[in-house]
């Protein structure tokens, strides 16, 4: 903190800065506008007055006078958040939800963990039929508008995604976002109220009921071995690794297992482990999840092709770290769920139309955590080693004193329980060899792809090689990585210059797909 100035506020980066000259008095620089606020705190709460607008005229010097004037009234026992406002600081009654949404974004939300989901909501949903109307005339049937266009789009959505995957329409479909939007628009009006900016709150008791069904669907030991059964045959081995993993550790599948890096694992024997970094983690506290034998052994082998693959690109190993774990290359995060799992949807179908059983009910990834959270409790895992060591919940209608004091994360715990689940399903160690072979083979794939992509082979004529490897005169030579491509014996067809490369991947006329190109001299 440092005593502000006229000019030094121009140059601040995004964020509230301190004034060493006004207790309370803080700058708060947004990406739109710069405005001033007084923090205080009251009854152990800290809490904030909104002064007003740099942009609207508001000075350093008159927020000075302002926050020096809310101090005295706090240190006479007065709430300054209660006391009006002098008129000059007070907003007009022709303030617009756009002007008083982006003060809500810098003053408030901008404290809290989801900022940015929060407000793409609203600024989606709301933002467009709002943004110009004056924050006062905003009326209760605005509100329910509002509200019931935001629970339709996602229905439409929702149920489209449904009929895609031969799934049925839910009669509630949309009611989760409808919800959502009203709780946060109803927080952004009780600020404004806070701030006098309205006299009531439009998005309190506007009458409609919403149905919010809480998942209750988990996978019993013979579903789960039905789905690994059937996924031996999933033409992605990528896929196929991430639905071992999320069985044998119960990790969170988009925020956590695909965004997983080699440098959140420790394969150390006796502490396998995942660390997730806390801006990735749910709780957005450092997390520390267990590894049993099986998950620790997969991820070594996705680490040792990794590093192949990094030898192959001539890139030191010390890049490891930052690859992900789950990806065909290690630079762009696995982002083929969806797809795949409805590839997965299809199989079962097929394969229990094929044994004469019925299909498995639908679920989802999250429903896999919860079904080894479920699945252990059943092995007779104790609760504090589900939800602390394999869910990582922090502990529920604790106090924050217990919360603060009881540090101990049942990792060891977690480990033998997961190491226990695993072992109730059937030995896939065969089915994990052939993950990694497969996923050796998928590498080698996406290296020839993006060795073409990126132009390093920008012509096939020109390389033109004799049966024993060696360049043919006139010809300009392969760089290394380029030598030890096509040298690979799996890539002996990519060999034969551009025509057997569009003939394998089916750009040739039929009349040239049984032609062998031959090398020209």
């Amino acid at each position: 903190m440092a005593t502000l100035s006229e000019s030094r506020i121009k140059k601040l980066p995004i964020g509230r800065h301190g004034d060493d000259a006004t207790p309370g008095l803080q700058a708060v620089i947004g990406k739109r506008a710069i405005s001033f606020s007084f923090v205080y705190k009251r009854n152990g709460k800290t809490q904030s007055v909104s002064l007003g607008k740099y942009s609207d005229g508001l000075t350093l010097a008159d927020a000075r006078k302002e926050a020096s004037r809310l101090h005295d009234r706090l240190r006479s026992g007065e709430d300054p958040k209660k006391q009006i406002v002098a008129a000059s600081f007070r907003k007009s009654s022709t303030t617009t939800f756009r002007e008083a949404w982006d003060q809500y974004v810098d003053d408030h939300l901008s404290t809290r963990r989801n900022t940015e989901k929060e407000a793409r909501l609203i600024e989606r949903l709301a933002m467009p039929t709002l943004e110009n109307r004056p924050l006062i005339a905003i009326s209760k049937s605005d509100a329910r508008d509002v509200v019931k266009a935001a629970m339709k789009s996602a229905a439409k959505f929702a149920n489209a995604k449904a009929a895609k995957s031969g799934r049925p329409k839910r009669a509630n479909a949309g009611h989760y976002q409808g919800k959502n939007v009203q709780a946060r628009l109803k927080a952004f009006f009780n600020w404004a109220m806070d701030r006098d900016l309205v006299d009531s709150n439009p998005f309190v008791r506007l009458g409609i009921t919403f149905n919010i069904e809480s998942r209750e669907r988990f996978l019993t030991i013979a579903e789960l071995e039905r789905v690994l059964f059937v996924l031996k045959s999933h033409p992605s081995p990528t896929y196929r690794a991430l639905i071992h993993f999320l069985l044998y550790t119960g990790m969170r599948d988009i925020s956590e297992a695909t965004a997983m890096r080699f440098g959140w694992v420790d394969l150390k024997s006796g502490v396998e482990t995942v660390t997730v970094p806390a801006d990735a983690a749910k709780n957005r506290k450092i997390n520390t999840a267990a590894l049993c034998p099986r998950a620790a052994r997969l991820i070594a082998l996705m680490q040792a092709r990794a590093k192949e693959q990094l030898e192959q690109e001539g890139r030191p190993d010390s890049d490891l770290a930052d690859q992900f774990v789950f990806s065909s290359d290690g630079k762009r995060q696995y982002s083929g769920l969806s797809k795949d799992k409805a590839r997965l949807d299809v199989k079962l179908e097929e394969h229990a139309e094929a044994i004469g059983l019925t299909n498995i009910e639908h679920f989802t990834h999250h429903d896999l955590r919860r079904s080894v959270a479920t699945n252990l409790a059943m092995l007779g895992v104790s609760e504090e080693t589900i939800e602390r060591g394999v869910l990582r919940h922090l502990p529920a209608g604790k106090s924050d004193l217990k919360r603060t004091y009881g540090r101990h994360e049942y990792v060891d715990e977690a480990r033998i329980a997961l190491t226990q689940l695993s072992e109730a399903l059937h030995d896939f160690e065969k089915e994990i060899a052939e993950i990694d072979r497969d996923i050796k083979n998928a590498q080698r794939e996406w290296l020839k792809l993006s060795i073409t992509e990126r132009g390093l082979v920008k012509n096939y004529d020109p390389i033109r090689r004799t049966h024993d490897g060696t360049d043919t005169p006139g010809s300009r030579s392969l760089t290394n990585e380029e030598r030890a491509l096509f040298s690979d014996p799996a890539l002996a067809d990519f060999d034969r210059g551009h025509r057997g490369r569009k003939r394998r991947l089916g750009i040739l006329p039929p009349s040239h797909q049984g032609r062998r190109t031959t090398t020209r001299s």
